[in-house]
């Protein structure tokens, strides 16, 4: 069996957050349940609808690809460099 996507996964996580049936959203892209579903399960939708599906979740596109986001990545990054400086400073 294939691997569940980053995608995939948010779709249903997003959905079920808002409390929302795979049949409201489908609704709400003007497509068919059926086809919706197939986006929970690793069927990529078109780029109208990610945007779509991104504000239905009230979520960045990033966020919806699972993209990490640039805060996180910052957040990282300011994380690493503090440690670094701190093992500097204490092995002197």
């Amino acid at each position: 069996m294939k691997e569940q996507s980053a995608l995939a996964a948010n779709l249903k996580k997003y959905r079920k957050q808002t409390h929302l049936t795979q049949a409201a959203v489908a609704n709400a892209l003007g497509i068919e349940r059926s086809r919706y579903a197939h986006y929970e399960n690793n069927t990529t939708p078109s780029a109208e609808n990610l945007r779509k599906l991104a504000t239905i979740f009230n979520v960045t596109l990033d966020e919806l690809m699972g993209s990490p986001s640039r805060a996180l990545i910052m957040h990282e990054k300011n994380t690493q460099s503090f440690f670094e400086d701190f093992m500097l400073n204490e092995l002197k």
